[in-house]
This record gives C-alpha cells, sequence and structure tokens, in this order.
C-alpha cells in the first residue's frame, strides 16, 4: 500500500490513536496518535527524532511510522476507511510474523480511528 496522501481533500478527517498494546496493557503510548507512517520507507533515523519519541518506542525499526503525543500534527485520512487500511498495511521489510504474515507495525497496537471535530 502506497502513503496515504497528507489531509484530506474536504471535511473533517480522521487520525489513528493508539488505545493500547494489541497484548490489552496499556504501555507507554496509548493516547498517541501516528503522525507519519509510509511502510514502504525505510525506518527514520532515531538520532533526527525528539528524545521523549525516542525514549518511549515511537518509532518503529521496519518502516517509517512516527507517533506523537498529542492530535496537534496527527495525519490525517481522508476517510475512516482510509485510516483502518494505513492501520493494515505491511510495511516494505521482509520480516515475516510467526504464521506468516507479513510485518505490520501499527497491528502491534489497538488504535482507533477518530474523527476531527466539523468547523
Amino acid at each position: 500500500m502506497a502513503s496515504v496522501a497528507p489531509g484530506p481533500p474536504e471535511g473533517p478527517g480522521y487520525t489513528l490513536q493508539v488505545v493500547c498494546l494489541a497484548s490489552g496493557e496499556p504501555g507507554p503510548l496509548a493516547g498517541w496518535y501516528v503522525a507519519s507512517y509510509q511502510p514502504e520507507q525505510p525506518a527514520p533515523d532515531r538520532a533526527t527524532l525528539p528524545q521523549l519519541q525516542r525514549a518511549l518506542g515511537a518509532v518503529s525499526d521496519h518502516c517509517h511510522l512516527v507517533l506523537l503525543p498529542g492530535r496537534e500534527g496527527a495525519h490525517v485520512y481522508a476517510t475512516a476507511e482510509d485510516a483502518w487500511a494505513a492501520w493494515r498495511a505491511p510495511c516494505h521489510c521482509q520480516v515475516v510474523q510467526p504464521g506468516g504474515e507479513p510485518c505490520r507495525p501499527l497491528v502491534a497496537y489497538t488504535c482507533a480511528v477518530q474523527a476531527l471535530p466539523r468547523g
């Protein structure tokens, strides 16, 4: 899947927010938002990211995934379906999960699609 274009063409848009780890545990990133997810790009250089993101692991080792603690700066998807498709998108890496599934960094988290307020 290609990167989702930044921002919706019209309407309020949607964001992806981490609810908890896929295991159900809250984890340190609960409440954080997806700022950038480009599964076909390599992981960003951790040295260029803010210390808080590095410390909490708010980046992926497999692809370009960056999470932020607030909605400001979060990626805006045009539709809820686009947000869910991004959550399920496999990364470019050749890592295969147990059971033969491709690496999907965002499914390590339970995420919620949040509609942005109109106005």
